[in-house]
């Protein structure tokens, strides 16, 4: 196989009237989006980055991270279904529903999407329970490069001690306008601003001097309008995205988005004999479909997926070219489990360290992108949720600490808008499900489906069996009622005679 890379009142009118025209002229619609990155060299700890539960820094327009993959699987491994149950597989199933569902890049329409994607689920929020869907969407949008927008509007990118005490800020923004690529203190038509704090280090924030904390100067204005920004909240929820998540990814995804880039290194030829073009000026992908990747049901094993498609890249005279490749997985490219990360944390995820940088193969040299996001993408949810806090008393005290004293910790659920009771985890599977058959008889052009529940105790085995003539019957396959589901088609010969089947106990 071969690789190559290729005045009084008057003043005060004439300003008010102007400063009408300019609000007419002024975008109906003002938005922003972050993108997320490997840190560059400037992002300290002083200036507020590197903090507990980050995986990246502040991209500047031009710096972002992308997949270059048209096909990204997921996965959840025994202890995710173990603690969360076919309940929870399917809420954040749900989650990459919404994603699967936004057109390809170039055609997407940003009006077509909320400025506010939040409502509020009050059972939930008196139950303190945090919605599993949301929280999955908001961390898969993470690594397919989004930052936290209100975090990043307002980065410090330096500063210099003045004189005594006096330091001298250096503020820049780092969210960017979908339609302009200009900078934007604005969030889903909220307009941001901040305030340059000094801390002094705690515990919590070690070594932290100074933060841009931005802030809406409207006091009725909401501050959280993305899924991308998401901080774990008792009883919200996102059915779908906002203008701004979907802007971001609109920006990064778009087919005129042209970098220098290289496939991942288990993307081959389709041909064997093909010449494999690697590195290259590529498209961006325009539009990611977010795969289930198999596995067996018992034991939550990995099976082979294999994926084709054609690779769309630039030679060296800017004339596109195409490539049939395929790549070959045997594990998926984001995991979901479940793991106790203590009372405290609700989560866990791998960071950007090993996303490629390209910076300097686009002319960017020594810039923090852009470049491509590499799999594997663990994302551990927290098993030993809910739990309880007691808060401790000075010594001595007669107030003694138990159950009744102590706030009960969030805890995951599943919710929405409607009036049904949330669904709190864990859900494991306690009862004992019998396989359920699925039967598809195609005959003469026309498919009949059948479907039944198999009898009897668990692991029992059966056979399923076929006859014309009720005497000799054939065995088409044996299985065991284990709770996997059986699936089975049967297409019948032209002309033939009628033909019986039967799901038998096996002698």
């Amino acid at each position: 196989m071969k690789e190559r890379s290729v005045r009084p009142a008057r003043t005060f009118l004439r300003f008010l009237f102007s400063g009408f025209l300019l609000w007419m002229l002024l975008p109906a619609q003002v938005r922003a989006f972050s993108l997320i990155g490997p840190y560059a060299s400037w992002m300290d700890v002083s200036k507020g980055y590197r903090q507990p539960g980050d995986i990246g820094g502040p991209m500047n327009i031009g710096e972002g991270y992308r997949w270059n993959l048209p096909v990204v699987t997921y996965g959840f491994d025994r202890s995710f279904r173990d603690y969360f149950g076919s309940n929870g597989v399917a809420a954040v199933e749900s989650a990459f529903q919404v994603l699967n569902q936004i057109p390809s890049a170039s055609s997407i329409n940003l009006t077509n999407y909320p400025a506010n994607v939040w409502g509020i689920n009050y059972s939930a929020q008196a139950g303190n329970v945090i919605d599993l869907k949301t929280m999955a969407l908001s961390l898969v949008l993470e690594h397919m490069g989004l930052a936290s927008p209100i975090r990043y509007v307002f980065c410090i990118r330096d500063y210099q001690l003045v004189s005594g005490a006096n330091y001298l800020f250096y503020v820049t923004e780092r969210n960017f306008d979908p339609a302009t690529a200009q900078p934007s203190p604005y969030i889903n038509d909220t307009l941001f601003t901040y305030e340059l704090l000094q801390f002094t280090p705690t515990p919590t924030l070690t070594n932290v001097f100074c933060d841009a904390v931005a802030y809406p100067p409207d006091p009725f204005a909401g501050s959280v309008s993305t899924v991308t920004e998401f901080v774990p909240d008792v009883g919200f929820y996102a059915a779908n995205l906002s203008q701004d998540d979907v802007g971001g990814l609109r920006y990064l995804l778009n087919g005129n988005q042209v970098n220098f880039e290289s496939l991942l290194s288990d993307v081959l030829p389709s041909d064997t004999n093909t010449v494999l073009v690697r590195s290259a000026y590529r498209p961006g992908i325009e539009h990611i479909t977010f795969v289930l990747h198999p596995a067996s049901a018992l034991s939550g094993a990995f099976r082979p997926f294999t994926n084709q498609w054609t690779d769309v890249f630039y030679d060296e005279e800017d004339l596109p070219n195409y490539q049939s490749v395929k790549r070959v997985t045997t594990t998926p490219d984001i995991l979901f489990t479940a793991h106790d990360l203590g009372p405290t944390m609700l989560y866990q995820r791998t960071g950007t360290t090993n996303w490629e940088n390209n910076a300097d193969a686009n002319g960017n040299f020594g810039g923090a992108g852009p470049g491509v996001i590499r799999p594997l993408v663990v994302i551990a949810l927290n098993n030993t949720i809910p739990a309880y806090y007691n808060e401790g008393w000075s010594f001595p005290s007669n107030i003694i600490q138990g159950e009744y004293t102590a706030m009960q910790l969030q805890a995951w659920a599943s919710f929405d808008g409607s009036t049904n009771a949330p669904f709190v985890y864990p859900a494991g599977q306690v009862l004992f499900q019998p396989t359920h058959v699925r039967f598809k008889l195609t005959v003469a052009g026309s498919t009949n489906a059948f479907a039944w529940t198999l009898p009897g105790v668990a692991n029992g085995r059966f056979l399923f069996q076929t006859t014309t003539n009720w005497n000799a019957w054939t065995t088409l396959a044996s299985l065991t009622n284990s709770g996997v589901a059986f699936d089975f088609m049967f297409k019948a010969s032209t002309n033939e005679p009628s033909r019986f089947f039967r799901l038998s106990p096996a002698p």
